[in-house]
């Protein structure tokens, strides 16, 4: 790696939206506009999104792209000073940091989303020093660094994968970066009433397989309702059992145009006496890992509580199956994938949620040569196994650490301490 020694300045966060994925249900890769270019709408401003609508498909993309040429032995590191943190945009929106140095144009650091920046508790303070990683790319006669990862306060915040690919919730999906930056904390509203259906709700259209949600729809008067946007359902399930039609219900929370439809985005809920906090009021999520964990994949659900660190092991041989599913009822839905082992016996895998199988690039196809890491279910009836890792043509990728916690969660890690800038 090279290293540069630079100040970060101009916190911003660009009008880069995202796209719907192209083709499938899992969307697909699309083709190389070449080393780091981005695609784009061409002369003239970008279109702008409303929040809760997908982003045109002319829009312009978020670097995802770049992940197709990512070349380690070409990453920077620069060590440097923020001198003006990144900052929350407009939604649908993708943060940067344009970088400045002397005697050299200045350099603009994409980051990722305004949501999984600051999900990630990603705060510096003007002045702090900071250390980037990530790959330098020209893009509309700019120089753009697509980052992979941060070092501030003696943590590591990881924005892509060793490969590029980015780490973030449906990286690909307008309307699921839509969701996630539709709370406004300036149009808190707190409704009373009736419920009178429950139904789920797709937060991104499907496209990638986040997961359901749940919906209620709020008798506040009579021939008037309300739109209630609750969470995962995963979670609501855990929280507000047996929620029904028919229950009263008291319900604060943030005032936003979803799909056309005037919603409230669910902070708390009052059920029978009892509160229960879905988000907080700067519309944070209270259920364990956040957003990257809507699909239910990950800590606080039914199913992460199988994996047992202790009784990890590894199966090899050829796949004889590979489909997508939900491993539980009310989850996301996941690559699956049935491995045939020397001993004859067939073994259902569970690799990782669509999505960010999306986003890794990784393809298992029947017949395929795999080597796979992880735990074996209780229960299950027949062998079933939670992945921690699989290699296959060449290529190995990691799921969850030893813990069995996902690696899409990228929880900041300790960092060794940076070298002083100059």
């Amino acid at each position: 790696m090279r290293m540069l020694r630079l100040a970060l300045v101009g916190g911003v966060c660009a009008g880069m939206l995202m796209r719907p994925a192209i083709g499938s249900a899992a969307g697909e890769a699309g083709k190389s506009q070449g080393p780091g270019r981005v695609a784009g709408r061409g002369p003239g401003k970008p279109r702008a999104v409303r929040p809760g609508l997908r982003a045109p498909s002319r829009s312009r993309l978020l670097p995802k792209r770049a992940a197709a040429a990512w070349d380690q032995s070409e990453e920077e590191t620069i060590v440097g000073v923020v001198s003006q943190p990144p900052a929350k945009g407009k939604p649908g929106a993708f943060c940067s940091m344009v970088v400045s140095r002397k005697r050299f144009k200045d350099v603009t650091a994409l980051l990722a989303p305004w949501w999984y920046v600051d999900s990630l508790g990603l705060r510096p303070n003007q002045g702090d020093e900071v250390q980037v990683v990530g790959v330098l790319r020209k893009d509309r006669g700019d120089r753009r660094l697509f980052v992979r990862e941060v070092t501030w306060g003696g943590r590591v915040y990881r924005f892509r994968t060793a490969e590029g690919q980015p780490l973030w919730a449906g990286a690909d999906t307008g309307s699921w970066l839509g969701y996630t930056e539709t709370w406004n904390s300036e149009k808190i509203d707190t409704i009373s009433g009736r419920v009178l259906n429950v139904s789920q709700s797709l937060p991104d259209g499907n496209l990638v397989g986040m997961g359901p949600g749940v919906e209620i729809r709020v008798e506040t008067a009579p021939h008037a309702f309300r739109f209630v946007q609750l969470g995962p359902k995963w979670y609501v399930d855990q929280v507000l059992p047996g929620l029904k039609a028919g229950d009263q219900v008291t319900v604060t929370g943030s005032v936003a145009l979803w799909r056309d439809k005037r919603s409230l985005f669910a902070s708390e809920v009052e059920r029978v006496g009892k509160k229960v906090r879905l988000r907080g009021l700067d519309g944070k999520p209270d259920w364990p890992g956040g957003w990257q964990n809507w699909s239910g994949w990950g800590p606080g659900s039914p199913y992460h509580k199988l994996f047992d660190a202790k009784k990890v092991q590894t199966i090899s041989g050829s796949v004889v199956d590979a489909k997508r599913n939900a491993p539980q009822p009310g989850l996301g839905q996941g690559t699956v994938i049935t491995v045939l082992v020397p001993d004859g016996r067939r073994i259902l895998v569970h690799l990782a949620p669509t999505w960010f199988m999306q986003q890794t690039q990784l393809r298992v196809s029947r017949k395929d040569q795999v080597t796979v890491s992880g735990v074996v279910l209780p229960g299950e009836g027949r062998p079933v196994m939670m992945a921690g890792s699989i290699a296959v043509g060449g290529r190995q990728v990691q799921f969850r650490d030893a813990q069995g916690v996902p690696v899409w969660l990228a929880a900041p890690q300790p960092a060794q301490r940076l070298e002083p800038a100059g």
